[in-house]
């Protein structure tokens, strides 16, 4: 019975541990999902004549960005909610993103969505980093502090 409550400890703890690091999936999920999209949207813009609702609705991902983009497109939203795994910085620019697409000419919205191509490279290089750096370490330290516990315990 000890053995079977110290191997539960060092689940419950690894999964504390995991949940924690998970933010740093999450981002990178997210800022990839940004920039499919993105792209899509630079091609769609420039190679046919949809509206940014049809685009929109075209999309059948269930991802946290395109849920988020739909519904700020789709409902009309003048504010976003903000999204947790994301810092503040990140979250105005996500809200200027949304508010920019779909509000201009053909040609100053391309030359907009390019400049955020770029942004969004550097952005998936710093989630990339971070996520190789954070989320396997996380997991393993949550290992090991369960270790910890699982010797106390005995």
């Amino acid at each position: 019975m000890k053995i079977f409550l110290c191997i539960a400890v060092i689940f419950i703890i690894a999964s504390l541990f995991y949940l924690y690091a998970y933010k740093y999936k999450e981002r990178k999920t997210f800022y990839n999902d940004f920039d499919i999209f993105n792209k899509n949207l630079i091609n769609e813009i420039s190679f046919s004549q949809k509206t940014l609702i049809n685009i929109v609705n075209d999309i059948n991902s269930k991802s946290n960005f395109n849920n988020f983009i739909k519904d700020y497109i789709l409902n009309d939203l003048k504010k976003i909610n903000k999204i947790d795994f994301l810092n503040e910085d990140e979250n105005v620019f996500l809200e200027s993103y949304a508010s920019q697409i779909g509000a201009r000419d053909k040609e100053t919205q391309l030359n907009y969505l390019k400049k955020v191509e770029i942004h969004l490279l550097e952005k998936i290089k710093i989630c990339e980093e971070e996520y190789n750096k954070y989320f396997k370490t996380f997991i393993k330290i949550g290992f090991l502090v369960g270790l910890i516990a699982f010797i106390f315990l005995i």
